[in-house]
């Protein structure tokens, strides 16, 4: 008995490993689409303010 209890140590850690690394890739996923987007619309509304003459 004591020679399981060892691996099956092992195997929980591991199963957190993988359910806080797939937490993590999700949550970064979502953040990283807000971001993108906030960043796109400040863009646009520099853009818009912004009037610059280019005289070649």
């Amino acid at each position: 008995m004591m020679r399981n209890e060892k691996g099956q140590g092992l195997v929980e850690y591991m199963i957190l490993l993988a359910l806080v690394v797939f937490v993590c890739v999700t949550s970064v996923k979502k953040l990283g689409g807000t971001i993108d987007k906030r960043f796109g619309d400040m863009d646009k509304v520099i853009t818009s303010k912004i009037k610059v003459k280019i005289n070649p």
